[in-house]
């Protein structure tokens, strides 16, 4: 039997990732865990949402950040960018980032945890060092997170959607930014539309040069 043979199949890597990560969750030397939610549709209002646990210090910490027009595809990579920044900021990984380049530390663990399935499978990496579906579009956002995993050990794990606890809080202030949002654009928008008209071009006296 070859190597190739002996390879987990795909849905067996996603299993036992999964129950690594389970696993990994429980140990108290794992600092960092993200929950994030994006709602949205193409072109339309949408919301991005993280919660923050860090278990060193015990504290939760949550975040949100609208668009006026966004996918939900979009909404869930800004959550996930969102909350590694805020880990980046409060954390000393950015003070390390030299040492984790040259292989003297080791990258933080962040155990993330969202809904979307493409998304996720989109970070989990198989034992070829491969992720599992191919990063095809938002490649401006993938990139973004390509800078990041420079850094941070990114575990993902699928959970159902409108879970309780952090999960569910992120489910909720994406739900409740989105519509906020809807609302106040619905109230403001014909102001919007009167300021962002573009003026009409007025005629000139002066001849133009090419005349």
């Amino acid at each position: 039997m070859s190597e190739e043979d002996k390879a987990p199949s795909y849905f067996e890597q996603v299993k036992l990732h999964q129950a690594n990560v389970e696993m990994r969750a429980k140990r108290s030397d794992t600092p960092w865990f993200l929950y994030t939610d994006g709602s949205g549709q193409v072109d339309v209002p949408g919301a991005s949402a993280h919660v923050v646990f860090n278990r060193h210090t015990g504290t939760f910490d949550h975040g949100v950040s609208t668009s006026s027009r966004t996918s939900v595809e979009r909404a869930e990579l800004q959550a996930l960018l969102n909350g590694l920044v805020f880990i980046a900021e409060n954390s000393k990984v950015l003070d390390s980032r030299r040492a984790i380049e040259e292989g003297h530390e080791k990258r933080p663990e962040i155990i993330w945890v969202g809904d979307r399935e493409n998304l996720i499978l989109s970070v989990l990496r198989g034992y070829d060092g491969l992720t599992l579906n191919r990063r095809r579009n938002n490649l401006d956002m993938w990139a973004a997170l390509s800078y990041w995993e420079q850094y941070f050990d990114i575990l993902p794990l699928q959970r159902p959607r409108n879970v309780v606890g952090a999960q569910g809080v992120a489910d909720m202030l994406c739900g409740a930014a989105r519509k906020s949002l809807k609302q106040f654009l619905d109230d403001i928008h014909p102001e919007i539309v009167n300021r962002l008209t573009p003026p009409q071009a007025q005629p000139s006296d002066k001849p133009s040069q090419f005349e």
